[in-house]
């Protein structure tokens, strides 16, 4: 059970959200949101036309993504039930994309507004912005042989951090002989 909401709506909201061409939108979106990711560049000139275009699609994308998880909340459910939203790790990584992105909207209305801008703030507000660089992460979950191959990276960094741990105690043990 998802929400006390109208079975209408939430029925509309599963049909929508197990649409292929609601999916197909959505990855169009992203492509779209990565290549405003490329062209947002800080050390470019000053081109007022791109970055009114950059902020504007950035501000849209932002609530697109925000209205597609909010549909996908309503037709599974948030944290309780078989299929909710928060059951799947994609939806996760998609969630904490949202929220910091959300966080970034606020912030960059907020401080465009106020006069005086302490450069810091302004400074660690581009963390925020680096986030939406996982943003092509979400289309991995729509092909299957991607897919498996991060979860076969994924499941391999255990190993691979020990190897790497035990090579890193004979560099300091050489580097060590080397001194002495």
């Amino acid at each position: 059970y998802a929400f006390p909401l109208d079975s209408r709506v939430r029925r509309f909201s599963m049909k929508l959200t197990s649409s292929k061409w609601f999916d197909a939108v959505i990855l169009l979106l992203i492509m779209y949101s990565c290549v405003l990711l490329a062209l947002d560049n800080p050390h470019q000139e000053n081109n007022e036309q791109l970055d009114t275009i950059i902020n504007i699609s950035t501000f849209l994308m932002t609530w697109v993504f925000f209205c597609e998880m909010l549909i996908k909340v309503i037709a599974n459910g948030f944290v309780v039930g078989k299929g909710a939203y928060l059951r799947n790790g994609w939806n996760i990584l998609d969630f904490l994309l949202i929220i910091t992105s959300m966080l970034d909207l606020v912030m960059t209305l907020y401080f465009t507004g106020a006069e005086a801008q302490p450069r810091e703030i302004i400074k660690g507000m581009r963390v925020l912005r680096a986030t939406r660089a996982l943003r092509p992460l979400r289309m991995i979950r729509k092909a299957p042989g991607l897919k498996l191959v991060v979860q076969t990276l994924l499941y391999s960094l255990k190993p691979i951090g020990n190897t790497v741990l035990i090579a890193a105690i004979f560099f300091i043990v050489f580097g060590i002989l080397g001194v002495q």
